[in-house]
């Protein structure tokens, strides 16, 4: 797929964002990440809102994964808040969700080159 391509679809999404923000959005943005494509443009947006409520601990993991998997390091802000939203909506994990966040931590923490803002434990 070609970067115009990607940019067109990151339109597309940025001019219909509040539909997409009820579907999952977080499978669009990870899409494009695995595809080497940053939707700076999506992300950006993401990180104002004041919470990620509308996100679930799957949502999290599932965005938290592509990031730390590109090595995108632009944002510690939107690291933060899915951290945070993470840790809300993670009252009960099995074992093979929390590896995941383990191995999400594990990386962002090569990628900052520091503790994580919010713990999850």
């Amino acid at each position: 797929m070609s970067q115009a391509a990607l940019e067109v679809i990151e339109k597309k999404v940025m001019s219909e964002y509040p539909r997409f923000v009820s579907m999952d959005l977080a499978s669009i943005i990870s899409s494009l990440l695995k595809l080497h494509y940053v939707p700076r443009q999506i992300l950006n947006e993401l990180n104002q809102l004041q919470n990620l409520s509308t996100f679930n601990k799957y949502a999290c993991l599932t965005l938290l994964e592509s990031m730390v998997q590109e090595g995108y390091d632009e944002n510690a802000e939107l690291y933060a808040k899915l951290f945070q939203q993470l840790q809300k909506s993670s009252a009960n994990m099995n074992t093979k969700l929390v590896s995941r966040a383990i191995n999400i931590v594990l990386k962002y923490k090569e990628i900052f080159k520091k503790e994580p803002v919010h713990t999850l434990a």
